[in-house]
């Protein structure tokens, strides 16, 4: 079965899809791309398509055009069917994407070649085949899992096959009929298998039979994966794993499933034992949704640094489900993330610095009062001066006085009582009350302020409107007078600054939009199951095209089977039939795309 697809470019991966697990992000980068296929990237083969074992898996790889293909799939898979695969896909990648890095952009093109990937693996048909005796349970296993979606198509007269889904991965799962448990058409039956599934009754076990199917994996099926799945657990002569795994000696390293085919949940047994033993991506657990949710507010709130740690927690569990197609958008959200985070702090910063009160004035350096110069320390004495008794000029004091009056309106009430001269100055005593001046208090006049610089009418009607406008958005977008004033909003700083702020704060998006109720949108872990089995015409016209080198989906191809049985009025296509239709879509295409 294919597991892995990966497209490396410019010492990058551009493309990758993952059906099963195989290599981690580790392993491929570090040991199967920069150690065991590095001679293969940089001394490459052009356009030869090459095969190599590595850690229980096969790698097919082929260099085109500056491109790296590698297709990861089991050991048991034919390389030469992998080799038609793998052609196909680079032909249709490069004349879909002439510049590879395209390839990471949303686009029809890219929508396309997933497609075409995800129905590789089911035009490859991988193979699961039921072992065992008669009695065991194989044909109550297909039934349980078919659940009556697909016909059964007849393999001679010895077996049966159905198409069968896990997860949403289709199989081929092939179910042995014949009576005679050692029939010679077992070595066809069991051969090219990806999984070998040995069904044994524990509860009437024949030790002969038992070794021969032991022996036929280990000779039909070298390179198969398998495990042992012991039904009828509910009867009392039930034997347990463990006690079989003690009575043949060459099933101690084989896992062994007990399990009850009348239980009311042996749909999810089984297909817990399919998935494990597949090797299938196991579904993501429930927290991983939490906890997308949880990251999508703390985005949306702008809560960067618990919404990176969230984030990371997510990459954990990616890595450790193979979901890595996650992993760059969950990676490149950090970074972005963290950017914001920066400029958010570089801001707070800012404002702190701005809007910062002024620091108390202090002295350091005080060395106190220093002396006169003079023989005795201390406050020197200083002498009274006497005041000759003599009549000042007059006109030289009432014109001080009258320039007083007139400009400083402090000195306005003050008055000479007695005589309009000044009388010659007397010394007199301590605590004497003054007689010469009578002082009244001057009253000032508030300063109004608005008069300073008061608007105009017009200004004042705008600034009311301005105002009435801003709070009428708060109150529609739920904001409050309560809330904190961002710099931003600031009343405080200019225009200029505003303007540059709230071009670098935005607010970012949360990892997907509609969070509350699909927080998954952007990330579909499992698709929608088909209702409508595809029709056996339809797969066939989807491998003509293929082969033609141009590709259209199952789904497509059905709509087409439909329209071409009405226009033709028949109700079954022939051959001949499915190939001038595949031949007149891959021209009509090749037209098109000519054109265009």
């Amino acid at each position: 079965m294919l597991r892995q697809v990966f497209i490396y470019y410019n010492n990058e991966i551009v493309f990758q899809y993952f059906f099963a697990k195989a290599f981690d992000k580790e392993t491929l980068l570090n040991i199967v791309l920069k150690k065991r296929l590095i001679t293969y990237i940089t001394n490459p083969i052009e356009n030869k398509i090459l095969n190599k074992p590595i850690l229980d898996f096969q790698t097919h790889f082929v260099f085109s055009n500056g491109i790296f293909f590698l297709f990861v799939t089991d050991m048991a898979d034919r390389p030469k069917l992998i080799a038609k695969e793998i052609d196909r896909a680079s032909k249709l990648f490069i004349k879909n994407f002439p510049d590879p890095m395209k390839i990471k952009e949303s686009s029809p093109e890219k929508e396309e070649f997933t497609i075409f990937i995800k129905e590789t693996h089911y035009y490859l048909h991988p193979k699961i085949s039921l072992i065992g005796p008669i009695g065991g349970g194989k044909s109550t296993i297909v039934n349980i899992l078919n659940q009556g979606k697909s016909h059964g198509k007849k393999i001679m007269d010895f077996a049966f096959y159905y198409k069968v889904q896990l997860g949403d991965i289709f199989f081929d799962l092939w179910d042995f009929i014949a009576r005679d448990d050692f029939s010679p058409l077992w070595n066809n039956f069991t051969r090219g298998s990806d999984v070998l599934f040995f069904v044994i009754d524990g509860s009437n076990l024949n030790d002969e039979k038992v070794k021969f199917f032991i022996n036929l994996k280990r000779r039909e099926g070298k390179y198969s994966n398998w495990a042992i799945i012991l039904t009828h657990s509910d009867n009392p002569t039930f034997l347990k794993s463990s006690s079989l795994k003690k009575k043949y000696n060459l099933l101690k390293d084989v896992e062994i499933f007990d399990i009850n085919l009348i239980d009311q949940n042996v749909l999810g047994n089984l297909s817990m034992i399919f998935t494990k033993t597949l090797g299938l991506k196991e579904a993501l657990p429930p927290e991983f949704r939490k906890k997308l949710i949880q990251a999508n507010k703390f985005v949306a709130e702008e809560n960067f640094t618990k919404g990176i740690a969230l984030l990371r927690e997510l990459i954990e569990i990616c890595e450790m489900y193979q979901e890595f197609a996650y992993l760059e958008v969950f990676q490149n959200k950090i970074k972005e993330l963290e950017g914001k985070l920066q400029l958010k702090l570089e801001k707070k910063k800012l404002e702190d610095e701005m809007f910062r009160a002024p620091e108390r004035i202090q002295f350091k350096n005080f060395k106190g009062v220093s002396h006169l110069p003079g023989k005795e320390s201390g406050i020197p004495k200083i002498k009274k001066l006497t005041i000759p008794n003599q009549e000042p000029d007059k006109g030289l004091v009432n014109s001080v006085f009258s320039e007083l009056d007139e400009k400083n309106p402090f000195f306005s009430d003050m008055k000479q009582t007695k005589t309009k001269t000044i009388s010659p100055i007397k010394e007199m005593p301590a605590g004497a009350p003054i007689q010469d001046f009578e002082i009244k208090s001057h009253r000032i006049k508030p300063i109004n302020i608005d008069r300073l610089s008061e608007p105009s009418a017009s200004s004042r009607i705008k600034m009311k409107e301005k105002f009435l406008e801003s709070s009428l958005s708060n109150i529609k977008s739920g904001q409050t007078r309560d809330k904190k004033l961002t710099l931003e909003r600031s009343p405080l700083v200019n225009e200029s600054v505003r303007g540059q702020s709230k071009a670098e704060i935005r607010k970012i998006k949360p990892v997907s939009s509609k969070v509350e109720k699909n927080p998954l949108g952007n990330f579909i872990l499992q698709p929608k199951v088909q209702n409508t089995p595809i029709l056996v015409e339809a797969e066939k016209l989807g491998e003509e095209i293929r082969n033609l080198g141009e590709s259209l989906s199952r789904t497509l191809c059905q709509k087409f089977v439909e329209q071409l049985k009405i226009r033709l009025s028949k109700t079954n296509l022939t051959d001949n039939d499915l190939n001038k239709a595949a031949h007149l879509y891959v021209s009509q295409r090749r037209k098109r795309d000519k054109s265009s």
